[in-house]
């Protein structure tokens, strides 16, 4: 994880991220049905009845129901008795096998509330709970009612670093994978140029300090210097000169309350921001060439530094509003569990890693400095709890 803030007491230290079972009835759930089905360790669960959801329909429509939904996912080679527990299962996992890809930057979050259903023994389904699409971004996303916007691509321009690398021994499958990789790092820092400007402005309109507003701006410019190492170092990797076209910011300003501050920093800033240091960390640990892992670096220090700016400036509006504890606590709640659904396989020495790493690592600060940090800014953790933002 990251040292973004640290936190103990209250929270589970368990790195895989998903909870462990005891192989019994019902995975120790009172309330299911615990007819056995054999020696498979899989009771027969029988959910409520609730509409199917599916990739056909998803593909289609765009559109996602509400309520809860059963979602099935293909069986594997063991068939319907090697379907897991919805206790045990892997949401983020499960969700990209049933739905497929949920779209550049996005990614599927739910959670698993009953399964497998003993009446569908042809798929592995399970009753799902707030089913959503969430954004996932390098730094911290630009998003406009729940929607990432990003720029369109343009010609080169100045917003390419220069960096000579060394990428010999290297096959150009694996150039060209890292250069898209670090490509769409680009768009995203480039966006977060927004982000910060659009915070700039929430915080000057609900009178926050001068040294919240001082941090928000120095942001701006570490954004723009990320994004430009990103395109260059694609650049390099490929040979294509890929600049930034309009980002489309209408409707973007149209609520300035505290409400909406609260609302946009936890999600973009104490979530996104957080993530993404421990994600640039991880990548940065994990790079072989010197000059990327050097611009790594320098990206992780600054991505702390916003999280931290985050994470304070949600301090400092809970104390000016404490009527808004309970909205923050129900934005983290609607927003877990945070974890990437990309099974891309990455180019670690290049400083890109695959989807199911940057999982893992997601999974693990959600855990261990997000959902903790929430709780004690929320009041949820005793007095002989410590948090340091």
């Amino acid at each position: 994880g990251s040292a973004i803030g640290e936190c103990s007491d209250g929270f589970d230290n368990d790195l895989d991220g998903y909870t462990d079972c005891e192989d019994q009835d019902c995975f120790g759930n009172p309330e299911c049905d615990d007819t056995d089905t054999g020696d498979t360790g899989v009771s027969a669960l029988t959910c409520d009845p609730v509409p199917e959801f599916t990739r056909a329909e998803w593909e289609a429509t765009g559109m996602l129901p509400e309520g809860d939904l059963l979602i099935c996912a293909p069986l594997g080679d063991g068939g319907w008795e090697a379907c897991e527990s919805h206790e045990t299962l892997a949401p983020w996992s499960f969700l990209y096998e049933a739905l497929g890809y949920a779209g550049d930057f996005y990614d599927w979050s739910g959670t698993a509330i009953c399964g497998p259903e003993a009446a569908r023994t042809d798929a592995c389904c399970y009753q799902v709970s707030g089913l959503d699409r969430i954004t996932w971004d390098e730094g911290r996303p630009f998003t406009v009612n729940g929607s990432a916007r990003h720029a369109t691509d343009g010609e080169a321009n100045d917003w390419l670093d220069t960096v000579v690398l060394d990428t010999r021994g290297y096959e150009e499958a694996a150039l060209t994978s890292a250069a898209r990789s670090w490509r769409k790092i680009g768009r995203a820092e480039h966006a977060s140029v927004a982000s910060f400007s659009r915070f700039a402005l929430l915080l000057m309109a609900n009178g926050a300090p001068a040294a919240l507003v001082a941090e928000a701006t120095r942001a701006m410019a570490d954004e723009i210097a990320h994004a430009r190492i990103a395109m260059g170092i694609a650049a390099e990797l490929d040979g294509k000169q890929v600049g930034f076209g309009p980002i489309d910011i209408s409707g973007a300003m149209t609520d300035t309350s505290a409400e909406a501050l609260l609302r946009d920093t936890l999600i973009e800033g104490c979530m996104g921001e957080t993530i993404a240091a421990a994600v640039a960390d991880a990548a940065r640990t994990a790079c072989t060439e010197p000059r990327i892992r050097k611009k790594l670096a320098r990206i992780v220090a600054d991505e702390k530094r916003h999280a931290l700016l985050a994470w304070r400036t949600v301090r400092w509006l809970l104390d000016k509003h404490p009527e808004l504890r309970a909205s923050a606590a129900g934005i983290l709640q609607t927003h877990a569990p945070y974890s990437k659904n990309d099974r891309s396989e990455g180019v670690p020495t290049l400083g890109i890693l695959s989807g199911r790493e940057q999982s893992q690592v997601a999974n693990t600060v959600w855990r261990q400095v997000i959902q903790p940090c929430g709780a004690a800014l929320f009041n949820r953790f005793s007095t002989s709890s410590r948090t340091t933002l």
